[in-house]
């Protein structure tokens, strides 16, 4: 199933990068696996457990960004792992977006909130003021 993830920035514009979509219904969960071949992903974390450990092992150049459980932005985390080391998230977010850095062309300083929408086709931005 093919979702978008709508980023809200802090200047009404959003960015809209095409996301495939991962359900994590276990408290743990390894990523290096479901990241290839993958532009972004949106993970909706749906347990009833208060954090979800995610291994970013071996995992580089990705950005985990974090939403509450009402998808407002929370934090931002660089995966950039050796291929030798061990990197575990513990996360409370409810959504992320994990994207490779180069896919998200802003700063995630400018990121607001979280929307989710079906099937686009190709990154873009709105301009929310038009």
């Amino acid at each position: 199933m093919s979702y978008t993830a709508k980023l809200i920035l802090k200047n009404g514009v959003y960015f809209v990068p095409r996301c495939s979509v991962l359900r994590i219904l276990n408290n743990n969960c390894k990523l290096k696996e479901l990241t290839a071949d993958r532009d972004a992903m949106l993970v909706i974390i749906d347990h009833k457990k208060v954090q979800v450990l995610l291994d970013v092992s071996e995992i580089e150049n990705y950005l985990f960004l974090s939403f509450d459980k009402h998808k407002k932005y929370t934090g931002t985390t660089c995966c950039n792992t050796a291929a030798d080391r061990s990197f575990i998230i513990a996360s409370q977010a409810h959504y992320a977006i994990f994207i490779p850095m180069e896919n998200l062309p802003i700063h995630p300083s400018e990121i607001v909130a979280l929307q989710t929408e079906y099937n686009t086709t190709r990154n873009y931005f709105i301009d929310n003021e038009e």
